[in-house]
């Protein structure tokens, strides 16, 4: 569960304040906040024995202090001293019960004892907390522990929750495209891949998964081409050895680059031509243009579509759109009018004026 530990400790950094009034007066409470500063300091540093004696003072000052008794969970869960870890969350919860920090932590902790129905339950108060300023965490690291407890289905519904709270959610994204890869749609799969590139580079994870996607895809170019790319930026990373597994199979057929023919003119000067402001729906994103063809040949769609290209990090990405809507009523209107095969891929809105940088930007 470490992805879900790194998402859940960046969020308790946001957030350490006392909950409630304090019993002991101004200056314990103020002294037992200072001592859980120190402690959240060693923790972040790992040095937990020094962590467990400041979280110790803190809580010696101000015993009520809920914040102190949800850090010296975390404390003692990172030390494998179950029982200690979970009187203190469950102290916590007692002082604080609407804290979304500590309903978060104190779901990853049950989730990794196996009590996935009670991690549920406190993952979704926490998301459903109106004060959660991150509703995409809780709902991420419930998708998480849905995986763990081999739901993949749950997983799925809450990684989509995840999306959207916060679009740009990565490890929702992430899970989302292996989950539908895994799933035997990689073209939805591609998708994901896509919007993650819109807000971060690539792991050593989504590389190994790109590359499998355009295997499947029979796309052996670009599939060797992250190979590459895995190789040169993650030596010495596990998903080296998975991608050197791959191989291409007998009927796969590879579509070189000159083979592969651009979108053409007329379509870029329609998207060019465009407001900026006016949106307009990604219907697919992949490295593989004849699945762009094939998706147009059995899925007529109902509004004019256009196609456009750019190049990243060595690899041809072809991206097709559909449609001209004012405001972004009209774009979701339009997008619960498509095609059932085609709502499967998980199309999403966007703007013109992010298109026509990249057009502008990268070209052809």
């Amino acid at each position: 569960m470490r992805k879900c530990f790194v998402l859940l400790f960046f969020i308790l950094l946001q957030s350490c304040a006392t909950d409630g009034t304090s019993p002991v007066g101004p200056d314990r409470d103020r002294l037992s906040q200072q001592q859980l500063q120190q402690a959240l300091g060693h923790f972040r540093n790992r040095q937990l024995p020094e962590a467990q004696l400041a979280v110790a003072d803190s809580l010696k000052s101000n015993p009520n202090n809920a914040q102190a008794h949800h850090v010296a969970g975390l404390i003692y869960q990172r030390l494998g001293q179950t029982s200690q870890a979970r009187d203190h969350f469950e102290s916590a919860i007692k002082l604080a019960p609407n804290e979304p920090i500590i309903r978060n932590n104190f779901g990853n902790f049950l989730c990794s004892l196996g009590k996935y129905n009670a991690a549920d339950e406190n993952f979704s108060l926490a998301a459903k907390q109106p004060d959660n300023p991150k509703p995409e965490i809780a709902y991420t690291n419930a998708g998480l522990c849905a995986l763990r407890a081999k739901s993949s289905e749950k997983a799925k519904r809450y990684f989509e929750q995840a999306m959207q709270a916060n679009p740009g959610q990565l490890t929702a994204l992430y899970q989302l495209a292996r989950l539908n890869f895994n799933a035997g749609k990689p073209l939805a799969a591609s998708s994901y891949l896509e919007q993650y590139s819109n807000h971060s580079q690539d792991t050593a994870k989504t590389l190994l998964l790109r590359a499998q996607i355009e295997q499947a895809l029979g796309n052996l170019e670009s599939m060797e081409i992250y190979r590459q790319q895995l190789r040169s930026k993650f030596p010495n990373s596990p998903e080296v050895r998975k991608a050197n597994a791959l191989v291409a199979t007998r009927s796969a057929q590879t579509v070189t680059a000159t083979e592969k023919p651009s979108p053409s003119h007329t379509d870029t000067d329609w998207l060019l031509s465009r407001q900026p402001n006016h949106y307009t729906l990604q219907i697919l994103a992949t490295a593989n243009r004849q699945a762009i063809s094939q998706l147009l040949t059995d899925n007529p769609l109902p509004d004019r579509s256009a196609e456009y290209s750019f190049n990243n990090n060595g690899t041809q990405w072809f991206n097709l759109v559909m449609g001209d809507y004012a405001n972004l009523e009209s774009a979701r209107s339009a997008m619960r009018k498509l095609p059932e095969s085609v709502r499967a891929l998980n199309p999403w809105v966007r703007r013109f004026n992010s298109i026509q940088r990249v057009i502008s930007q990268k070209g052809f």
